[in-house]
């Protein structure tokens, strides 16, 4: 960061600032997220003076997701939307589907699970245009999810057997852990235990 502020480098002390916030919010604590929050803010501060859309979406979506785990949900919509906005203008798809991502996410814990559901979708045909198969496995996920909690079973299953393939194919074992036990609610709510302990154990 010093380097670059010596040299009048503002694209370059953004992006420390940005990296800065990472170490920060990686803390997971409240005094990390203000220090992550601080840093991000300056790193869009700086962005918007170049006009770069780009970058000041990538801000706006860093600092959205300090205020998701604040739970200041109506801040991350605002910081979202306008990150959407910016991301659509620019014609940036792989931005944009991300930035829906992250809008699936807030309106769910608005607890409006439909309007997460069509968010995600709209972000899984940009995904799929895209071929970001990473972004593809977490939005398949997250469709599975809200489906066994509407009681759509059957959507359920087949998002997340897809998100099974994906996450396997690009090696992301997190990922197909967790997806793994999203199936095995889905059969347990069925009523195969076997096959949710199956599941269960194939996570571990």
């Amino acid at each position: 960061l010093r380097l670059a502020q010596e040299a009048g480098a503002e694209a370059a002390i953004a992006a420390a600032y940005m990296q800065l916030g990472q170490l920060h919010f990686v803390a997971g604590d409240d005094g990390g997220y203000r220090e992550a929050f601080h840093h991000y803010e300056r790193a869009l501060e700086i962005r918007r003076r170049s006009g770069d859309a780009a970058s000041i979406a990538d801000s706006l979506a860093h600092i959205a997701t300090i205020h998701m785990s604040r739970g200041e949900l109506r801040q991350a919509a605002e910081r979202l939307s306008e990150a959407m906005k910016l991301r659509k203008a620019a014609g940036d798809r792989a931005g944009e589907a991300k930035a829906l991502l992250g809008w699936g996410n807030v309106l769910y814990a608005q607890g409006a699970p439909e309007g997460a559901v069509d968010a995600w979708r709209e972000g899984l045909q940009l995904a799929e245009r895209i071929g970001d198969r990473e972004l593809i496995g977490k939005l398949l996920n997250n469709l599975g999810e809200v489906y066994l909690e509407l009681g759509e079973l059957d959507l359920a299953r087949g998002a997340l057997q897809e998100a099974r393939e994906v996450t396997v194919e690009i090696g992301d074992q997190l990922s197909t852990a967790d997806v793994l036990r999203n199936l095995g609610a889905v059969v347990l709510r069925e009523g195969d235990w076997e096959q949710a302990l199956a599941y269960v154990d194939e996570s571990v």
